[in-house]
């Protein structure tokens, strides 16, 4: 399944799986739990903790949304024509663990002031950016609980495991 997008709606539609993606996870009692206890392990108690593990599932869901879609050619090289949602989940969370962070920004369109999630995106690529602590092990630890976060989605009670089945 495609949905036809110009950038910035293949970013909006990106993102809103992505929240739908992190709210089906936190459906899990346990996947919260252990959400709670990951970031106090590692002291990510900011308010915008959310916010910004959300937009990097994103940022995930949309680089491997441009790789699927420069497979099947449907893409340019200003962007996706067709957002493919039949993405695996599990191909979300591998491009998470595998794809340095950098990659997730290379593909990402200019995002104006009204695009969802503008600011994270700004401070995840600060993150990525720099290399002075502890800005990368942060980003890790970030990646990680988006990464988990997105394995309990997939194994919520979904069948088709894929994004577009959320």
């Amino acid at each position: 399944m495609t949905h036809s997008a110009s950038p910035s709606e293949a970013w909006a539609a990106c993102h809103a799986l992505a929240v739908r993606i992190y709210r089906v996870a936190g459906e899990d009692p346990r996947e919260s739990a252990d959400r709670v206890r990951r970031r106090t392990t590692w002291n990510l108690h900011t308010s915008d903790t959310d916010t910004l593990v959300t937009t990097l599932i994103a940022l995930a869901l949309h680089s491997a949304a441009l790789d699927v879609a420069h497979e099947r050619q449907t893409s340019t090289a200003a962007g996706i024509k067709e957002i493919p949602l039949d993405i695996p989940l599990n191909t979300i969370a591998e491009h998470l663990h595998s794809r340095p962070r950098h990659e997730f920004f290379a593909g990402a369109p200019t995002l104006n002031a009204q695009a969802p999630a503008t600011k994270a995106v700004a401070a995840l690529r600060l993150l990525a950016y720099t290399d002075k602590r502890p800005a990368p092990l942060t980003m890790e630890h970030l990646a990680i609980d988006a990464r988990l976060t997105v394995l309990a989605a997939a194994r919520s009670a979904h069948p088709e495991g894929t994004a577009g089945s959320l």
